[in-house]
């Protein structure tokens, strides 16, 4: 017969060849659907961690982006994010969020609505409710 091992499993049988190569291009697109859903999961959650750190987290993905902080399996380091955001920062302060923008106060200063920058009740007591009174003539 002559024929190798691998030219005889393609000639008798050339329907499952070609359905092996069918479902090996499904696998790839699903690879790509589930590597781009990655990426913005990935995306999203630098987003989540950078938000109260950055005025504006697309900053991170214009001055550091995410291959900086994505490990070759495409998982997050947490670690290497830290580091580079501390970097950015440091490099960077004025993209800070606590770093105030022109027309804004800093958001490290408390607001006028803030209950704690407003001045103590005069009384106690007109705060929880009707005074007790001590009128002598009442007791009697």
């Amino acid at each position: 017969m002559g024929l190798a091992p691998h030219t005889a499993a393609i000639e008798g049988e050339p329907m499952s060849a070609l359905r092996a190569s069918r479902e090996a291009a499904r696998f790839r697109v699903q690879l790509r659907r589930a590597e781009a859903y990655i990426n913005e999961l990935n995306a999203f959650t630098v987003r989540v961690l950078l938000d109260g750190r950055l005025h504006d987290p697309d900053d991170f993905h214009a001055f550091v982006g995410m291959d900086k902080v994505t490990t070759a399996d495409g998982r997050i380091d947490f670690r290497e994010l830290e580091l580079q955001v501390a970097d950015l920062l440091r490099r960077k302060p004025h993209l800070s969020a606590s770093h105030g923008r022109i027309g804004e106060p800093d958001r490290e200063a408390p607001e006028a609505s803030d209950p704690s920058t407003s001045p103590p009740a005069e009384d106690a007591h007109q705060a929880s409710g009707p005074r007790a009174t001590s009128d002598p003539q009442e007791e009697s």
